[in-house]
C-alpha cells in the first residue's frame, strides 16, 4: 500500500500544481482554492442567512445486503432491508470545501445547505 501511496503523491502533487498554478487564491484561513470555481459558487452561498450550530451525529440506515448507510430522518424503511444505527451518520461534507465535518465541529446550516466554519470565515463572514 505505501508503495501506490508512495507513487501516486507525487502525480496528485503536479495535477494539483497545475490546477492550481496560476488561478488559485489563498484564503483568510491560509487555504489554496481553484479562484474561477470558487468565486462562481460563493453568490450563491452568500444569499443565505446562515445558523451556526455544532454538528453531532445523526441516525442511520444500514442496508443489510451491501453495507451502504443512509441518513435517517423518520422516513417509513423496510426493516427485512435495513438496520437503524443509532449516531451512525457520522460525519457531513462541507457545500463549498468537501471537507468532513464531524461531531462536536462548528458549522452553518441554511434549509438543507450545510458549510464548515473556516467556509464561513474565508467567504461568508463579513470584513469588519
Amino acid at each position: 500500500m505505501d508503495c501506490i501511496k508512495n507513487q501516486l503523491f507525487p502525480l496528485w502533487k503536479e495535477f494539483k500544481r497545475k490546477i492550481m498554478k496560476s488561478d488559485s487564491i489563498i484564503t483568510k484561513t491560509k487555504r489554496e482554492f481553484n479562484s474561477a470555481k470558487i468565486m462562481e459558487d460563493i453568490p450563491w452561498f452568500k444569499q443565505f442567512n446562515w445558523t451556526k450550530e455544532i454538528w453531532t451525529s445523526k441516525d442511520a440506515l444500514i442496508d443489510k445486503e451491501g453495507g451502504i448507510t443512509h441518513l435517517f430522518y423518520g422516513q417509513v424503511y423496510n426493516k427485512t432491508k435495513f438496520d437503524i444505527i443509532k449516531n451512525g451518520w457520522t460525519h457531513e461534507h462541507c457545500d463549498i470545501c468537501f471537507s468532513g465535518v464531524r461531531n462536536g465541529d462548528i458549522c452553518y446550516t441554511h434549509e438543507g445547505e450545510m458549510i464548515c466554519d473556516l467556509c464561513y470565515i474565508d467567504f461568508i463572514e463579513e470584513e469588519v
